[in-house]
């Protein structure tokens, strides 16, 4: 499950690094630690774009897409 969760911060990584508003880092510094855990940087920028962090937070497995329906108690899908 860590490695799902690593390979999943290095693909937002890769996607925030085109977003106009993060600054770009010198000397090949990436908003990741070397062990590719997200750092302070990484979240603050990631949390700050909204559409972003929703799909992060479920591709993670932190958010559920689907949720049970209290009258019907069928299984519903959202979106943000």
């Amino acid at each position: 499950m860590v490695e799902q969760i690593a390979k999943i911060v290095k693909q937002y990584d890769e996607r925030l690094r085109r977003v106009p508003f993060v600054p770009r880092f010198s000397f090949r510094r990436r908003m990741p630690r070397e062990d590719g855990a997200p750092n302070r940087l990484f979240l603050m920028y990631l949390f700050s774009y909204t559409a972003v962090a929703m799909n992060f937070l479920k591709d993670v497995g932190l958010l559920q897409s689907k949720v049970q329906c209290n009258i019907c108690h069928r299984h519903m899908t959202w979106s943000a």
